[in-house]
Protein backbone atom coordinates (compact mmCIF):
# COMPACT_ATOMS: atom_id res chain seq x y z
CA UNK A 1 0.00 0.00 0.00
CA UNK A 2 2.81 2.38 0.95
CA UNK A 3 4.54 1.61 -2.34
CA UNK A 4 1.38 2.47 -4.30
CA UNK A 5 0.97 5.67 -2.32
CA UNK A 6 4.58 6.58 -2.99
CA UNK A 7 4.12 5.96 -6.71
CA UNK A 8 1.05 8.15 -6.86
CA UNK A 9 2.92 10.94 -5.08
CA UNK A 10 5.80 10.65 -7.53
CA UNK A 11 3.42 10.82 -10.46
CA UNK A 12 1.73 13.87 -9.00
CA UNK A 13 5.10 15.52 -8.41
CA UNK A 14 6.20 14.69 -11.95
CA UNK A 15 3.03 16.18 -13.35
CA UNK A 16 3.54 19.32 -11.28
CA UNK A 17 7.16 19.57 -12.37
CA UNK A 18 6.14 19.08 -15.95
CA UNK A 19 3.72 21.98 -15.73
CA UNK A 20 6.38 24.22 -14.18
CA UNK A 21 9.26 23.26 -16.45
CA UNK A 22 7.21 22.96 -19.64
CA UNK A 23 7.57 19.29 -20.54
CA UNK A 24 8.39 19.18 -24.30
CA UNK A 25 5.99 16.34 -25.05
CA UNK A 26 3.14 18.05 -23.25
CA UNK A 27 4.01 21.34 -24.92
CA UNK A 28 4.05 19.71 -28.37
CA UNK A 29 0.66 18.19 -27.73
CA UNK A 30 -0.67 21.57 -26.68
CA UNK A 31 0.77 23.30 -29.73
CA UNK A 32 -0.64 20.62 -31.99
CA UNK A 33 -4.07 21.00 -30.44
CA UNK A 34 -3.89 24.79 -30.82
CA UNK A 35 -2.77 24.48 -34.44
CA UNK A 36 -5.58 22.11 -35.27
CA UNK A 37 -8.07 24.45 -33.64
CA UNK A 38 -6.74 27.42 -35.59
CA UNK A 39 -6.92 25.43 -38.82
CA UNK A 40 -10.46 24.36 -38.04
CA UNK A 41 -11.51 27.95 -37.40
CA UNK A 42 -9.76 29.17 -40.55
CA UNK A 43 -11.45 26.50 -42.68
CA UNK A 44 -14.84 27.37 -41.23
CA UNK A 45 -14.22 31.08 -41.82
CA UNK A 46 -13.08 30.41 -45.40
CA UNK A 47 -16.28 28.48 -46.11
CA UNK A 48 -18.47 31.20 -44.60
CA UNK A 49 -16.58 33.90 -46.47
CA UNK A 50 -16.91 32.06 -49.78
CA UNK A 51 -20.66 31.75 -49.26
CA UNK A 52 -20.94 35.42 -48.32
CA UNK A 53 -18.94 36.49 -51.37
CA UNK A 54 -21.01 34.31 -53.70
CA UNK A 55 -24.23 35.85 -52.38
CA UNK A 56 -22.60 39.32 -52.15
CA UNK A 57 -23.47 39.59 -48.46
CA UNK A 58 -21.14 42.50 -47.74
CA UNK A 59 -21.87 42.87 -43.97
CA UNK A 60 -20.99 39.21 -43.42
CA UNK A 61 -17.87 39.56 -45.55
CA UNK A 62 -16.74 42.52 -43.42
CA UNK A 63 -17.50 40.65 -40.20
CA UNK A 64 -15.48 37.59 -41.21
CA UNK A 65 -12.54 39.68 -42.39
CA UNK A 66 -12.54 41.51 -39.05
CA UNK A 67 -12.11 38.16 -37.26
CA UNK A 68 -8.66 37.85 -38.87
CA UNK A 69 -8.60 34.07 -38.56
CA UNK A 70 -7.64 33.29 -42.16
CA UNK A 71 -4.97 34.28 -44.65
CA UNK A 72 -6.87 36.23 -47.30
CA UNK A 73 -4.12 35.68 -49.88
CA UNK A 74 -4.42 31.90 -49.50
CA UNK A 75 -8.17 31.45 -49.00
CA UNK A 76 -10.29 30.73 -52.06
CA UNK A 77 -13.77 30.91 -53.49
CA UNK A 78 -14.02 27.59 -55.29
CA UNK A 79 -10.72 27.54 -57.22
CA UNK A 80 -10.18 31.32 -57.28
CA UNK A 81 -8.21 33.48 -54.90
CA UNK A 82 -10.55 35.89 -53.11
CA UNK A 83 -9.36 39.07 -54.82
CA UNK A 84 -9.23 37.39 -58.24
CA UNK A 85 -12.83 36.23 -57.78
CA UNK A 86 -14.01 39.69 -56.75
CA UNK A 87 -12.26 41.27 -59.76
CA UNK A 88 -13.42 38.68 -62.30
CA UNK A 89 -17.06 38.91 -61.19
CA UNK A 90 -17.06 42.69 -60.70
CA UNK A 91 -17.85 42.57 -56.98
CA UNK A 92 -16.45 46.03 -56.41
CA UNK A 93 -17.51 46.60 -52.80
CA UNK A 94 -16.21 43.20 -51.72
CA UNK A 95 -12.98 43.85 -53.59
CA UNK A 96 -12.56 47.12 -51.69
CA UNK A 97 -13.15 45.34 -48.36
CA UNK A 98 -10.53 42.72 -49.25
CA UNK A 99 -8.02 45.42 -50.16
CA UNK A 100 -8.80 47.26 -46.93
CA UNK A 101 -8.13 44.03 -45.03
CA UNK A 102 -4.69 43.76 -46.63
CA UNK A 103 -5.22 41.54 -49.68
CA UNK A 104 -2.26 41.62 -52.08
CA UNK A 105 -3.36 43.33 -55.35
CA UNK A 106 -0.38 41.81 -57.19
CA UNK A 107 -0.99 38.18 -56.25
CA UNK A 108 -0.72 35.90 -59.31
CA UNK A 109 -2.75 32.77 -59.96
CA UNK A 110 -1.66 29.63 -61.83
CA UNK A 111 -2.13 31.49 -65.13
CA UNK A 112 0.27 34.25 -63.98
CA UNK A 113 -2.63 36.69 -63.91
CA UNK A 114 -3.29 39.29 -61.26
CA UNK A 115 -6.74 40.60 -60.25
CA UNK A 116 -6.10 43.58 -62.55
CA UNK A 117 -5.57 41.17 -65.45
CA UNK A 118 -9.13 39.89 -65.03
CA UNK A 119 -10.61 43.37 -64.64
CA UNK A 120 -8.82 44.42 -67.84
CA UNK A 121 -9.88 41.29 -69.72
CA UNK A 122 -13.55 41.88 -68.94
CA UNK A 123 -13.50 45.67 -69.32
CA UNK A 124 -14.30 46.50 -65.68
CA UNK A 125 -13.00 50.06 -65.54
CA UNK A 126 -14.21 50.72 -61.98
CA UNK A 127 -12.56 47.56 -60.65
CA UNK A 128 -9.35 48.40 -62.50
CA UNK A 129 -9.29 51.89 -60.95
CA UNK A 130 -9.77 50.46 -57.44
CA UNK A 131 -6.92 47.99 -57.92
CA UNK A 132 -4.53 50.54 -59.44
CA UNK A 133 -5.31 52.96 -56.62
CA UNK A 134 -4.31 50.14 -54.24
CA UNK A 135 -0.90 49.94 -55.98
CA UNK A 136 -1.65 47.12 -58.40
CA UNK A 137 1.10 46.76 -60.99
CA UNK A 138 -0.23 47.97 -64.36
CA UNK A 139 2.25 45.74 -66.17
CA UNK A 140 2.48 41.98 -66.17
CA UNK A 141 4.04 39.03 -67.90
CA UNK A 142 3.44 38.90 -71.66
CA UNK A 143 -0.07 37.92 -72.71
CA UNK A 144 -1.16 37.75 -69.05
CA UNK A 145 -0.58 41.48 -68.62
CA UNK A 146 -3.57 43.80 -68.19
CA UNK A 147 -2.78 45.84 -71.32
CA UNK A 148 -2.55 42.73 -73.51
CA UNK A 149 -5.89 41.43 -72.25
CA UNK A 150 -7.68 44.78 -72.54
CA UNK A 151 -6.33 45.30 -76.07
CA UNK A 152 -7.16 41.76 -77.16
CA UNK A 153 -10.77 42.12 -76.02
CA UNK A 154 -11.24 45.63 -77.35
CA UNK A 155 -11.80 47.49 -74.08
CA UNK A 156 -10.60 50.92 -75.21
CA UNK A 157 -11.64 52.67 -71.97
CA UNK A 158 -9.48 50.28 -69.92
CA UNK A 159 -6.60 50.55 -72.40
CA UNK A 160 -6.76 54.34 -72.03
CA UNK A 161 -6.72 54.01 -68.23
CA UNK A 162 -3.75 51.64 -68.24
CA UNK A 163 -1.75 53.84 -70.62
CA UNK A 164 -2.48 56.89 -68.48
CA UNK A 165 -1.23 55.02 -65.40
CA UNK A 166 2.06 54.04 -67.00
CA UNK A 167 1.46 50.67 -68.68
CA UNK A 168 4.26 49.64 -71.03
CA UNK A 169 2.74 49.87 -74.52
CA UNK A 170 5.75 48.16 -76.13
CA UNK A 171 5.62 44.97 -74.06
CA UNK A 172 5.70 41.64 -75.89
CA UNK A 173 4.39 38.11 -75.45
CA UNK A 174 6.59 35.04 -75.91
CA UNK A 175 5.67 34.90 -79.61
CA UNK A 176 6.68 38.52 -80.10
CA UNK A 177 3.14 39.82 -80.42
CA UNK A 178 2.27 43.24 -79.02
CA UNK A 179 -0.97 44.80 -77.75
CA UNK A 180 -1.26 46.59 -81.11
CA UNK A 181 -0.93 43.34 -83.07
CA UNK A 182 -3.64 41.68 -80.98
CA UNK A 183 -6.00 44.65 -81.29
CA UNK A 184 -5.45 44.84 -85.06
CA UNK A 185 -5.95 41.11 -85.56
CA UNK A 186 -9.29 41.18 -83.75
CA UNK A 187 -10.55 44.39 -85.37
CA UNK A 188 -10.51 46.77 -82.40
CA UNK A 189 -9.99 50.09 -84.19
CA UNK A 190 -10.41 52.40 -81.15
CA UNK A 191 -7.70 50.45 -79.31
CA UNK A 192 -5.43 50.60 -82.37
CA UNK A 193 -5.85 54.39 -82.46
CA UNK A 194 -5.08 54.77 -78.75
CA UNK A 195 -1.90 52.73 -79.01
CA UNK A 196 -0.65 54.52 -82.13
CA UNK A 197 -1.48 57.90 -80.63
CA UNK A 198 0.74 56.87 -77.73
CA UNK A 199 3.60 55.70 -79.96
CA UNK A 200 3.36 55.72 -83.75
CA UNK A 201 6.50 53.57 -84.08
CA UNK A 202 4.50 50.56 -82.82
CA UNK A 203 3.16 50.14 -86.34
CA UNK A 204 6.54 48.76 -87.46
CA UNK A 205 6.83 46.16 -84.68
CA UNK A 206 6.88 42.51 -85.81
CA UNK A 207 6.26 39.21 -84.06
CA UNK A 208 8.51 36.15 -84.35
CA UNK A 209 7.04 35.40 -87.79
CA UNK A 210 7.91 38.87 -89.04
CA UNK A 211 4.24 39.90 -89.23
CA UNK A 212 3.16 43.44 -88.38
CA UNK A 213 -0.22 44.61 -87.14
CA UNK A 214 -1.13 45.50 -90.74
CA UNK A 215 -0.40 41.99 -91.98
CA UNK A 216 -2.72 40.49 -89.36
CA UNK A 217 -5.49 42.99 -90.08
CA UNK A 218 -5.27 42.21 -93.79
CA UNK A 219 -5.11 38.46 -93.23
CA UNK A 220 -8.17 38.44 -90.97
CA UNK A 221 -10.26 40.81 -93.06
CA UNK A 222 -10.32 43.70 -90.59
CA UNK A 223 -11.01 46.40 -93.17
CA UNK A 224 -11.49 49.35 -90.81
CA UNK A 225 -8.28 48.55 -88.95
CA UNK A 226 -6.40 47.99 -92.20
CA UNK A 227 -7.54 51.38 -93.47
CA UNK A 228 -6.48 53.04 -90.22
CA UNK A 229 -3.05 51.40 -90.35
CA UNK A 230 -2.53 52.23 -94.03
CA UNK A 231 -3.45 55.83 -93.30
CA UNK A 232 -0.88 55.88 -90.50
CA UNK A 233 1.77 54.30 -92.71
CA UNK A 234 1.11 56.67 -95.60
CA UNK A 235 0.29 59.72 -93.57
CA UNK A 236 -2.81 60.22 -95.72
CA UNK A 237 -6.16 58.51 -96.12
CA UNK A 238 -5.98 55.90 -98.85
CA UNK A 239 -9.70 56.03 -99.56
CA UNK A 240 -12.96 57.41 -98.17
CA UNK A 241 -14.23 56.28 -94.76
CA UNK A 242 -17.33 54.72 -96.30
CA UNK A 243 -17.67 50.95 -96.29
CA UNK A 244 -15.89 49.68 -99.42
CA UNK A 245 -18.18 48.15 -102.05
CA UNK A 246 -17.33 44.70 -103.30
CA UNK A 247 -15.56 44.93 -106.63
CA UNK A 248 -17.46 43.45 -109.58
CA UNK A 249 -14.33 42.65 -111.50
CA UNK A 250 -12.74 39.26 -111.23
CA UNK A 251 -10.56 39.01 -108.13
CA UNK A 252 -6.86 39.09 -108.96
CA UNK A 253 -4.56 36.49 -107.48
CA UNK A 254 -1.62 37.72 -105.45
CA UNK A 255 0.91 36.36 -107.96
CA UNK A 256 -0.67 38.57 -110.65
CA UNK A 257 -0.28 41.75 -108.61
CA UNK A 258 2.87 43.77 -109.09
CA UNK A 259 4.53 46.35 -106.88
CA UNK A 260 2.06 46.53 -104.00
CA UNK A 261 4.51 46.16 -101.11
CA UNK A 262 3.26 48.89 -98.74
CA UNK A 263 4.88 47.21 -95.76
CA UNK A 264 7.92 45.09 -95.13
CA UNK A 265 8.04 41.35 -95.71
CA UNK A 266 7.74 38.66 -93.08
CA UNK A 267 10.38 36.03 -92.37
CA UNK A 268 8.79 33.87 -95.08
CA UNK A 269 8.44 36.74 -97.53
CA UNK A 270 4.74 37.45 -96.97
CA UNK A 271 3.34 40.98 -97.26
CA UNK A 272 0.01 42.43 -96.21
CA UNK A 273 -1.13 42.23 -99.84
CA UNK A 274 -0.24 38.54 -100.07
CA UNK A 275 -2.30 37.77 -96.97
CA UNK A 276 -5.31 39.83 -98.03
CA UNK A 277 -5.28 38.20 -101.46
CA UNK A 278 -4.75 34.70 -100.08
CA UNK A 279 -7.80 35.01 -97.81
CA UNK A 280 -10.04 36.66 -100.40
CA UNK A 281 -10.43 40.10 -98.84
CA UNK A 282 -11.00 42.12 -102.03
CA UNK A 283 -11.79 45.41 -100.30
CA UNK A 284 -8.48 45.31 -98.44
CA UNK A 285 -6.61 44.39 -101.62
CA UNK A 286 -8.07 47.54 -103.19
CA UNK A 287 -6.89 49.59 -100.23
CA UNK A 288 -3.38 48.20 -100.52
CA UNK A 289 -3.25 48.68 -104.29
CA UNK A 290 -4.36 52.30 -103.99
CA UNK A 291 -1.70 52.84 -101.35
CA UNK A 292 0.94 51.21 -103.55
CA UNK A 293 0.02 53.51 -106.45
CA UNK A 294 0.49 56.48 -104.15
CA UNK A 295 3.85 55.12 -103.00
CA UNK A 296 4.95 54.70 -106.62
CA UNK A 297 3.83 58.24 -107.41
CA UNK A 298 5.72 59.64 -104.43
CA UNK A 299 8.86 57.75 -105.45
CA UNK A 300 8.54 58.96 -109.04
CA UNK A 301 8.21 62.61 -108.07
CA UNK A 302 11.01 62.25 -105.55
CA UNK A 303 13.43 60.94 -108.18
CA UNK A 304 12.38 63.30 -110.99
CA UNK A 305 12.30 66.61 -109.16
Amino acid sequence: MRRLLHLSVLLAMAAAASEKSGDPAASDRGNSDNMQERLRRAKAAEKRLAEAMMSEDIPTVKSILEERVLNIDVARVKSDFLLHHAAAYRKLEILKELLKAGANPNLKDVHHRTPLSYAARDGYHDVAVALIDANANVNGTGSASPLFLAAMHGHAHVVKLLLSRGADHSQRASDGSTPLILAARDGHTPVVRLLLDKDKSLIDEKDVHGFTALVYACQDGQTEVAEELIERVMGVRARSSQTPQQSSREFRRCDEIQGADVNSKSVSGWTALHKASQHGHEDIVELLLEASVLVASIHYHHHHH
